[in-house]
């Protein structure tokens, strides 16, 4: 029997945000960005670091990447987390994906399948189709939930509608494993999730 293709594993993919909305305007998050785009780190982490403390969001995420990568900082998975999940509750998406990687994978904090569940449901109600492939993947192996096909089904028909490498090729080994009630229960999953735009799946 063929396996399903692995989750998607974004957590060390972060790109550094180039400044958007409030934080352009804060001098301190332009010095960073200066001083990261001269390779002084340090000072990049210096001056965002109170920036990512009182809350801003960018600041948070960039501090992540830094210590994701080991750039001015020795690597530490652990407090790369600390900032990306400072994130991912401010509402920030690509955050909470990663979030919910780190949990699945137990990478810079505890594993905790139900925890990844949950923040990749934040992420793919929002349509981020990584996380949407990702739950596919959790409900098909019954990973902080119980097993259920049609689920992941769902999860991966709409991946693969956005393109995400090996969603379809899942999908249609999940339908081939499930009975033709079962399909057609996913089918209709399917379509009512679209009319609810991915809320409440």
């Amino acid at each position: 029997m063929k396996r399903f293709f692995i989750p998607v594993a974004l957590l060390m993919s972060f790109t550094l945000l180039l400044g958007c909305a409030s934080s352009s305007s804060s001098p301190n998050f332009g010095k960073g960005l200066d001083a990261y785009d001269q390779g002084d780190y340090a000072t990049a982490i210096k001056e965002w670091e109170p920036l990512a403390e009182a809350g801003n969001v960018e600041a948070q995420i960039n501090l992540g990447l830094l210590y994701l990568e080991g750039r001015g900082v020795d690597k530490n998975y652990k407090t790369a987390v600390k900032w990306i999940k400072l994130a991912a509750e401010q509402g920030y998406l690509s955050a909470q994906f990663n979030l919910g990687y780190a949990y699945a994978t137990g990478q810079g904090i505890e594993q905790d399948y139900k925890a990844a569940l949950n923040w990749y449901l934040l992420a793919a109600e929002q349509g981020h189709n990584s996380a949407q492939y990702n739950l596919g993947f959790a409900y098909a192996k019954g990973e902080g939930t119980d097993e259920n096909l049609p689920s992941a089904y769902m999860w991966w028909s709409f991946a693969a509608e956005k393109g995400k490498k090996d969603a379809a090729e899942n999908r249609d080994l999940a339908a081939q494993r499930m009975t033709a009630t079962e399909l057609e229960i996913a089918n209709g999953m399917v379509s009512a999730c679209i009319e609810k735009n991915y809320k409440g799946c």
